[in-house]
């Protein structure tokens, strides 16, 4: 179970897992009780655990120091979440509805995290810099 509850932190992992009333009620109890603090928290977790790919990690490096706070950080929001704060949803999820629906919860909480960082003005410019080295030429070929 311990191995199955990590796998469903990867919030940003791609599912096609159906998510019934029970993993819809757990999803909203999550995004409810969880705090923006928790929400940059849970994202800077995400950040730093795919900060550790091999292709990337020179370019983004994490102290290990960082890591194990961010993963403390993280494990107290993470059992607060499914022992307190959503326990009966969390259990109604594992009984009718298995693991993979109870890792659609997460997921839904991890989008509205990110979402809730990407709509700040700063992020938002920042997404669209790569546009001005755009070759406006080649994208009008789109248009005919």
């Amino acid at each position: 179970m311990k191995k199955i509850l990590c796998l469903s932190l990867m919030l940003f992992a791609a599912s096609n897992v159906y998510a019934g009333a029970d993993a819809d009620a757990l999803s909203k109890c999550l995004v409810d009780s969880t705090s923006n603090n928790d929400k940059t928290a849970l994202v800077r977790w995400v950040f730093s655990t795919i900060a550790a790919h091999p292709d990337i990690k020179d370019d983004y490096p994490v102290s290990e120091a960082k890591k194990e706070e961010l993963n403390k950080a993280v494990a107290v929001i993470y059992e607060r979440l499914l022992t307190e704060n959503c326990l009966k949803e969390t259990q109604a999820v594992i009984k009718n509805e298995g693991t993979a629906a109870f890792e659609k919860s997460f997921e839904v909480l991890g989008g509205v995290a990110v979402e809730g960082l990407m709509s700040n003005p700063a992020v938002g410019k920042a997404s669209e810099d790569f546009a001005k080295y755009l070759d406006e030429g080649k994208l009008k070929k789109l248009e005919e």
